[in-house]
């Protein structure tokens, strides 16, 4: 787990990746056995030799001598003995080699289908799943003894350190004869985390104005730390809190639902892994409206499901939205005087239309997501477009 918020492949290193056009550039993909590390010892080894002796059938077609051939993959061969490497797995594992940018490798948690592919640019339509569905937010972790601020997103999460503008306890807001106070309303009495302020009683309005105190405290940190940030914050804690401190919150974008359970009791990649879970929805709002935009529209010139239309849109930066059926793929050849011929297969001649139409895309600001058939706008097609115009 990390305790930081590094993307796992930073979008300057794709956009680097992306613009590499070199002849005989190589991408290998395979998936790793995370749970399993003595299985990946062995499997992870043996898919890239598999992975190898198909690069080195594809370089001869493609006419590279035996020599040559022998120290250009040479290291893509030194990572198949490296015992670090299939010993600490990810889900997955990103290969790419050429003559300008040498060997590049990359764990990352998708666990990809094993793909081979030559061309004169890097295949990177598998890599699109790490950047769809993600954003920033944040959480707040409350309880009478512990104050956390965490930024978050999809990969990880990283320690604000709140406390430098927030009191850490209860007791440092509201006075150090709280938890006097506070025991002798506990005796005969539920505390706050079990019960509710319901009714009246002084023990009850008491407590219900310290914690009120406190949490304005917290309230005024938060947005001193956040400045004017947008992005949604959550608040782990017991259920009640949830909803008193909505009562002081100024921040903009509180989050609806509350991560409800204890935060002192949660390591931190429990709290991150239902973190996400909980506001995963959200980030996930665009790709809803971007598919119900696509069904609104789907008759009209404005959507697309056919590659021969698809490709000169995304060239000349038309395509706001692509839906790539993830596992699928289209291969051809596509010249500057906007010919397409589609071919079954991959060939040493032709390339990823797909990939191209993703690459393309992305370049020009547009969104690109790869679903699962049955998320597919359109579902019997490849790919999916939502032009702009």
């Amino acid at each position: 787990m990390r305790t930081n918020i590094t993307h796992p492949l930073p979008v300057d290193t794709f956009k680097s990746l992306a613009g590499v056009q070199k002849p005989n550039s190589v991408s290998l993909y395979l998936p790793m056995f995370k749970k399993g590390k003595e299985q990946n010892q062995e499997m992870g080894p043996a898919t890239l030799k598999t992975q190898i002796n198909e690069l080195e059938k594809i370089l001869s077609l493609n006419g590279l001598k035996n020599q040559m051939m022998a120290e250009y993959l040479a290291p893509i061969k030194a990572l198949v003995a490296d015992r670090e490497l299939w010993r600490n797995p990810s889900d997955g594992l990103a290969i790419f080699l050429n003559e300008q940018s040498g060997l590049q490798y990359y764990q990352l948690p998708i666990s990809f289908e094993k793909t081979t592919y030559v061309g004169d640019h890097f295949y990177l339509l598998p890599l699109f799943q790490l950047y769809q569905v993600n954003g920033q937010y944040y959480i707040l972790e409350l309880s009478q003894d512990h104050v956390k601020l965490y930024q978050a997103d999809r990969y990880g999460l990283q320690d604000l350190f709140i406390e430098m503008h927030a009191p850490e306890q209860l007791e440092e807001a509201v006075g150090y004869d709280y938890k006097q106070k506070s025991l002798q309303f506990r005796t005969g009495q539920a505390g706050f985390a079990q019960g509710a302020f319901h009714g009246h009683g002084e023990g009850k309005d008491d407590e219900k104005k310290e914690l009120l105190k406190f949490f304005k405290e917290i309230d005024k940190a938060v947005n001193k730390t956040l400045d004017a940030n947008k992005a949604p914050l959550l608040i782990a804690g017991v259920s009640r809190w949830h909803s008193l401190y909505e009562e002081v919150n100024t921040y903009s974008k509180l989050y609806k639902e509350p991560l409800v359970g204890d935060p002192e009791f949660k390591n931190k990649g429990q709290l991150h892994k239902e973190s996400w879970k909980l506001i995963r929805p959200y980030f996930e709002e665009t790709l809803r409206n971007k598919i119900a935009g696509f069904k609104d529209q789907e008759h009209l010139e404005i959507t697309s499901h056919q590659i021969s239309d698809i490709l000169p849109a995304t060239e000349n930066g038309r395509v706001d939205t692509l839906f790539i059926k993830k596992g699928a793929d289209l291969f051809g050849t596509y010249g500057p005087k906007k010919c397409l011929i589609l071919d079954s297969e991959k060939t040493t001649k032709n390339k990823s239309l797909l990939n191209k139409a993703a690459l393309d895309t992305f370049q020009k600001g547009g969104h690109v997501y790869v679903l699962e058939q049955e998320d597919m706008p359109f579902p019997r097609r490849a790919v999916n477009a939502l032009f702009r115009y």
